[in-house]
């Protein structure tokens, strides 16, 4: 997600939507071989229109495609941040001062 996000700051605001909704499909393939067919098509049809968008995914695209090497059951929890994101702000609520009634 963080990664669709940085792409979308890389884009014109009138073809963000078809854009991103484009990349999104590039996450949901049925294999590591179909995700990169994906994105080499959603990078032949945006690389003339907006190239730092494209580059921004192809440099990472090893990494943000890590999730499927593992066992198909996680590929969910393993490509969204939400898991690392609720953990964080769990520890934030935890570790905040608590603010003492005045006496």
């Amino acid at each position: 997600m963080h990664k669709l996000r940085n792409v979308a700051a890389k884009l014109p605001r009138k073809i963000q939507k078809d854009c991103l909704d484009q990349a999104k499909r590039i996450f949901s393939a049925d294999s590591l071989e179909e995700a990169e067919k994906r994105f080499q098509t959603w990078k032949a049809t945006w690389e003339k229109v907006a190239p730092s968008a494209v580059s921004c995914l192809e440099k990472d695209l090893v990494a943000v495609l890590s999730f499927y090497t593992q066992p198909k059951p996680l590929w969910k929890l393993l490509r969204s941040t939400n898991t690392i994101e609720r953990t964080f702000k769990e520890f934030k609520r935890r570790t905040r001062k608590k603010r003492q009634l005045a006496q």
